[in-house]
C-alpha cells in the first residue's frame, strides 16, 4: 500500500484540532495546560530539518507529519480557548507610557462610537448623562486620530499599527460613552485586549470584530440592545447579554466564544453544520432540531435572544461552567 504523505498530514492536523477541545471537555487537559502550547512553535522547525535530513529516504514523511502535527495542537488550542490565556507577544509586551492628548465632548442625541485599535487594550465604559471621554497612552510617534461631532465619536489607531501589529509599543485608551442617550457601537481589535462594559447605556447596534486578541464584552446591565455581532478571527471573545430581546450573530474562525444569558430567558440559537466546529449548548433546556436549539417556550415569550452562530475551527459556549466574568 501507498501512503497518500498529503492527506496523512491533513489527517493528524484535523485529528489534533478536534482532539484538544475534546480533551478539555472530557476533563483529560485543562485550559491552562493548552494555553500554552503557542510555545511548541519550534516543533515547526524541528520539523522541516527532519524533513531535509531523512529526504529521499522511506521516513521523509515523518518531517511532514511532525510540522502537521504542532500546526494540530496549536490551531486547537486556540479552538480551545482563543487568545485569552496566550501571552501579550501577539501585540510585543512593551506598553507605551506617553500621554495621549485627552478628549472629551457631549453627544446632542442618538450616536455613533466607532473605536479601531490595532495593538494594546482598550476599555470600554459607561458615564451618566450625554458626554463621552478619551484618555490612554501609546509610543508617542504616532498617536491615534480622534475625530468628533454632535452625533460621532471615531478613534483609529496609528497608521502603521495595521500593517506591523506586531511592532512598536501597544497602546492603553480608555474611552467613556454615555448612558443617557441612544447609541450604536463599533469596536475592531487587532491583536490585544478590550473590555467593554458600557452599563445603562441605551444600544441600538454593538458590533465587536476581534483578530488575534480576546475581548470581553459586558453588556448585562444595558437598558436596551436591539442587535450584537460578534467575530472572532484566531481570537476569543465572552459575551454576556441582558434581560432584553435582542438578535445578533456570533461567528469564529479558530478561535472561541462564550456567551452568557440571563436564567429563565427564551433562547434560540441557529448552527451551521461545519464540521471542524464545536458547539457546547446542551444542558441548558433547550430542544435540538437539526441546527437549532430553541427553548420550549421561545415562541409565546415576552422576551427572546434570537442567534445565529457559525464556528469554522472553533467554539461557542453557552453558559460555560465558570460563568462569563472575568
Amino acid at each position: 500500500m501507498q501512503l497518500n504523505r498529503r492527506l496523512l498530514n491533513w489527517g493528524a492536523f484535523l485529528v489534533l484540532v478536534g482532539a484538544v477541545p475534546l480533551a478539555v471537555r472530557g476533563g483529560v487537559l485543562t485550559t491552562d495546560q493548552v494555553s500554552s502550547w503557542w510555545s511548541l512553535w519550534p516543533l515547526l522547525i524541528v520539523g522541516i530539518g527532519i524533513g531535509l535530513v531523512l529526504s529521499r529516504t522511506a521516513l521523509d514523511f515523518l518531517g511532514g507529519l511532525v510540522v502537521a502535527a504542532t500546526f494540530g495542537l496549536i490551531v486547537g488550542a486556540v479552538v480551545t480557548v482563543g487568545f485569552r490565556g496566550f501571552p501579550g507577544s501577539v501585540c510585543g509586551s512593551e506598553v507605551g507610557t506617553t500621554p495621549l492628548e485627552a478628549r472629551s465632548g457631549t453627544f446632542s442625541g442618538p450616536a455613533a462610537v466607532d473605536l479601531q485599535l490595532n495593538c494594546g487594550r482598550v476599555d470600554v465604559t459607561g458615564l451618566p448623562g450625554s458626554d463621552w471621554s478619551f484618555s490612554g497612552t501609546g509610543d508617542g510617534d504616532n498617536p491615534p486620530t480622534v475625530t468628533a461631532d454632535a452625533d460621532t465619536l471615531r478613534v483609529r489607531a496609528r497608521e502603521n499599527g495595521a500593517r506591523f501589529a506586531f511592532v512598536g509599543r501597544q497602546e492603553r485608551w480608555a474611552v467613556g460613552i454615555p448612558t443617557g442617550v441612544p447609541l450604536s457601537l463599533d469596536v475592531q481589535l487587532n491583536a490585544g485586549q478590550a473590555r467593554v462594559a458600557p452599563g445603562t447605556a441605551e444600544l441600538a447596534a454593538v458590533n465587536v470584530q476581534v483578530n488575534a486578541g480576546a475581548v470581553h464584552l459586558d453588556l448585562g446591565a444595558a437598558s436596551a440592545l436591539e442587535s450584537v455581532d460578534v467575530q472572532g478571527n484566531a481570537g476569543s471573545a465572552t459575551l454576556i447579554l441582558p434581560d432584553a430581546s435582542v438578535s445578533g450573530r456570533l461567528q469564529v474562525n479558530a478561535g472561541s466564544i462564550r456567551f452568557c444569558v440571563p436564567a429563565g430567558t427564551a433562547l434560540r440559537v441557529q448552527t451551521g453544520d461545519n464540521p471542524i466546529a464545536s458547539y457546547e449548548f446542551d444542558g441548558h433546556g433547550l430542544v435540538r432540531t437539526g441546527n437549532t436549539w430553541q427553548s420550549p417556550d421561545f415562541d409565546s415569550a415576552s422576551v427572546r435572544i434570537d442567534l445565529r452562530a457559525e464556528a469554522n475551527a472553533g467554539s461557542i459556549t453557552l453558559n460555560p461552567e465558570d460563568g462569563c466574568d472575568e
